[in-house]
C-alpha cells in the first residue's frame, strides 16, 4: 500500500498550483526603511547668513569725506579700497572705521572667479568680528564664461 501512495505523491506534486508571493513584507520592509531613513536625517543644521541688499541712497543724505569701502575678495588675497590686507589687519581696520563713523556701510564683491568658499569664510569672519553693515556687490568686468553659456 505505502508502494502505491508513493508514485502518486510524485504526480500530485507536479499538479499542485504555484504558491502565492504576498506583497505585505515587501511593503513592511520599505516602510520600516523610510521612518529609518526620516530619523536619521537632520534638516535643522542650516546655516545662513544675513546680507542687506543696497538701497538707494535718500535725496537729503548729508556726504561725508570718507571714502566708502569696497571689500574685494578672491581666492589668495583680499583688498579693502584697493589696499592688500591680511585678513586680522582688515578686521581691525573695519572695526576701527565702524567705530568711528556708525552709518558707515561696506560692499563686499567677489573678484573674478573667486570660490563661493573663500567667500563664505570672509563673510563668517565679518560676522564673527560684529561688522553686519555690509552688503555684496557684483564685479562688472567679470564674463560668464563661453562653457556655462553653451550648457
Amino acid at each position: 500500500m505505502q508502494a502505491q501512495l508513493r508514485p502518486h505523491s510524485f504526480s500530485n506534486a507536479q499538479s499542485r498550483r504555484k504558491p502565492i508571493i504576498s506583497l505585505t513584507p515587501l511593503i513592511d520592509v520599505v516602510f520600516i526603511l523610510l521612518v529609518f531613513f526620516m530619523l536619521a536625517s537632520s534638516f535643522l543644521e542650516w546655516r545662513s547668513i544675513a546680507i542687506a541688499t543696497a538701497k538707494p541712497p535718500p535725496a537729503t543724505r548729508v556726504q561725508t569725506d570718507q571714502q566708502p569701502l569696497l571689500l574685494s575678495v578672491s581666492a589668495a588675497e583680499t583688498r579693502l579700497n584697493g589696499e592688500l590686507l591680511v585678513l586680522d589687519a582688515l578686521i581691525a581696520r573695519l572695526q576701527q572705521r565702524f567705530d568711528e563713523d556708525p552709518q558707515a556701510s561696506l560692499k563686499v564683491q567677489p573678484v573674478g572667479d573667486t570660490p563661493l568658499q573663500s567667500v563664505i569664510a570672509v563673510l563668517d569672519q565679518l560676522k564673527l568680528a560684529g561688522i553686519t553693515r555690509f552688503s555684496m556687490a557684483r564685479d562688472r568686468k567679470w564674463m560668464v564664461p563661453a562653457s556655462v553659456d553653451e550648457g
